[in-house]
């Protein structure tokens, strides 16, 4: 795992814990990232170090030229005039904001089913988004290519100013149930295909709701608590077969994913230990071990 640390400017995750010290667990360093709110995105890259109790990380100085300032940038915003592009000028990482697995997501009540493996939606036009990034000739032939002309934009902006253009993935909107483990193969040819014709430096899995079923649904709750670590590992592997191996994988966990049993004065929630399961999901069953994620934002 590279050594980056992250900033983001998302108002949910503002209250996450620095959190520090123990043995290490895995081999590589990995990090956490801190949340820092937007006042300290112009600062230089603070030196964070992390413990996981009882499922420890490898404590380091998170400081490093390969910093990382990442902000969810929302589809519904104006991005394409000088003005809304000098307020993007303070990140080196832009997450498009969201492709969904629903396709009709719902941020007041999230749908309880599972994915239909259809297709990946993007949330602005609820349209496969391949068909959302298909340029066709003429291009007004696709109905949604004014957002296909901003999402370009977007990317041309991130490629000419030395940043990177991530899809995000998920979000609190998102289908509580995800995906089943007979899907994971099916959803990685959609995102490897997604990087492979339209371009990306790579996907943000920011998936909400893993522990939601946890006192409904056992066997649900312990499926959903490996399934993005399943997803991580067979993308890593396929970017690689597919000569992609330079794009990111990035995983956004809950404020106390990797915390457990009220550890730092934390909520006890249902979502304690979800990103421990992640990570040592990926780390015990990927090649690439902890590697195959990029950083954790």
């Amino acid at each position: 795992m590279a050594a980056y640390s992250t900033m983001t400017s998302d108002v949910e995750k503002q209250q996450e814990p620095l959190i520090s010290a123990s043995k290490p667990k895995f081999s590589h360093k990995f990090l956490v990232g801190a949340a820092l709110v937007a006042f300290a995105l112009g600062a230089a890259a603070a030196t964070v170090t992390t413990q996981i109790k009882a499922h420890e990380l490898q404590a380091f100085d998170a400081k490093s030229n390969e910093a990382v300032i990442a902000g969810y940038i929302e589809n519904w915003e104006e991005y394409t005039d000088a003005a809304s592009r000098a307020l993007l000028d303070p990140y080196s990482t832009l997450l498009y904001s969201f492709l969904t697995l629903d396709d009709e997501p719902n941020p007041d009540s999230p749908n309880q089913i599972q994915w239909e493996g259809n297709a990946v939606h993007e949330t602005m036009t609820l349209a496969d988004i391949l068909e959302v990034m298909e340029l066709k000739n003429p291009p007004w032939d696709n109905p949604h290519n004014w957002l296909r002309e901003r999402i370009v934009g977007l990317m041309d902006y991130c490629a000419a100013n030395n940043k990177k253009f991530v899809w995000a993935f998920g979000g609190w909107s998102d289908l509580t149930k995800t995906i089943s483990d007979d899907q994971v193969d099916l959803l990685v040819r959609m995102l490897v295909t997604l990087l492979q014709r339209h371009g990306g430096d790579g996907i943000d899995f920011d998936w909400e709701h893993l522990s939601d079923h946890k006192l409904s649904d056992a066997p649900l709750h312990a499926q959903q608590r490996l399934i993005v670590g399943k997803v991580i590992v067979a993308l890593k592997d396929s970017l690689v077969a597919e000569g992609l191996a330079d794009k990111l994988i990035i995983y956004t966990p809950r404020y106390n994913g990797f915390l457990e049993n009220g550890a730092y004065n934390s909520l006890e929630l249902a979502t304690d230990g979800e990103a421990i399961d992640v990570v040592t999901y990926v780390d015990d069953n990927s090649a690439y071990g902890v590697d195959a994620i990029d950083f954790v934002h």
